[in-house]
């Protein structure tokens, strides 16, 4: 696949905080484009480790290569310090520890041109921390205009095709005419927010079903025991408030959309939830009542059902939380082995995905009835 008369530039922002063992790895998928007109900005958050190091080899012998060194101030400052030395038409992020198939500025591009978009969506091909292809994300069916994009929303958000910035390619004159950036303050929910803000503004999307980023899982449970966010719950509430803001703009609030916007927020609340019990943090009732987004639950029914969720957690998960966090354990390994099985189509894989499936469905079974 070749794009004939076309010297658009693509500038790559990549953030970086100590991921020296990933690094190499991520700017060798980007060099080797085999699209060449790039811009690669490698913005170093004040790393601790040799990664700023490895950023000025890499530049020596690059040119497309620009290495700006900030002092540590989190994910946003350093995407948006990218931006703003971005000399291209178009962005692109890519996270330190991931990297890009060999044609992914290639084929973005090609579908910008054919269908002058504003955004180009593309999947994901996930992977472990040791290289093993774990499952795509991608959508069912390729989208082509604004009417059918919102159509899908719900959809979209639930194969995690929106929230992410990096699947992404981006036009420069929506962000630089809307000034649209990543905020500073938040270190939660603030790729999400950054694509709410852009969705509001763009006029021709694109979603191909192509995964063309390589994104690494280093495992869920390490997630679930990091100390959770002091503000988590406000956060994630400004994000989703300002989500369904945006599909009532867009007369796209509808029951399938709203289903699906309320499922994930019941995911986001269950999480904050867990995170807290796992560090021993209050989780009187009141407190969370008055956190929690109830006009998220416009059914009468709903709102029982979630209220009913948080008393829950509060009177019974936390009498024993190492053995509740075995439990979530089994369940998310149960799942991500779910996925194993059906995205890999060779037999021993699906018998080795099978017995995995049984294994940790056992655990949790067992776990549950202590």
């Amino acid at each position: 696949m070749q794009i004939k008369k076309n010297n658009n530039i693509i500038s790559l922002i990549v953030p970086i905080y100590n991921r020296s063992t990933f690094l190499p790895a991520c700017i060798t998928s980007i060099i080797n484009q085999s699209y060449p007109h790039l811009d690669i900005i490698l913005v170093d958050d004040g790393s601790t480790d040799n990664s700023f190091d490895i950023c000025k080899e890499y530049a020596q012998n690059d040119k497309r290569i620009t290495v700006i060194s900030i002092p540590n101030s989190g994910v946003s400052t350093a995407r948006n310090t990218g931006i703003q030395h971005a000399k291209g038409d178009f962005i692109q992020f890519v996270d330190s520890d991931d990297m890009i198939k060999q044609n992914a500025c290639e084929i973005l591009l090609n579908e910008q041109k054919k269908n002058d978009a504003d955004l180009v969506i593309c999947g994901f091909y996930n992977i472990d921390s040791n290289g093993n292809h774990l499952s795509d994300d991608y959508s069912d069916s390729p989208i082509s205009n604004l009417e059918d994009f919102y159509k899908n929303f719900g959809s979209l958000l639930d194969k995690n095709l929106l929230r992410s910035p990096v699947n992404k390619l981006y036009k420069k004159t929506v962000i630089d005419e809307h000034k649209i950036g990543f905020n500073s303050d938040f270190s939660i929910a603030e790729d999400g927010l950054f694509n709410l803000h852009y969705y509001r503004y763009m006029n021709s999307p694109v979603v191909i079903r192509d995964t063309l980023y390589i994104c690494t899982d280093h495992n869920d449970t390490s997630r679930l025991t990091r100390k959770p966010h002091e503000n988590y719950f406000k956060i994630q509430n400004i994000y989703f408030e300002q989500l369904v803001n945006l599909l009532k703009t867009k007369n796209a609030y509808t029951k399938q959309n709203r289903n699906t916007v309320m499922y994930q927020y019941l995911q986001i609340l269950i999480t904050g939830l867990e995170k807290k019990a796992m560090h021993n943090e209050s989780l009187d009732l009141d407190t969370l009542h008055k956190n929690i987004l109830w006009d998220i639950f416009p059914v009468r029914h709903n709102f029982d059902f979630v209220s009913n969720k948080v008393t829950l957690w509060i009177e019974k998960k936390q009498e024993n939380k190492l053995l509740y966090a075995f439990t979530n354990t089994a369940c998310k390994k149960k799942f991500a082995a779910i996925k194993y099985t059906q995205y890999n189509k060779k037999i021993i894989h699906k018998i080795y995905g099978v017995l995995k499936i049984i294994f940790w469905q056992c655990a949790e079974i067992i776990s549950i009835l202590r």
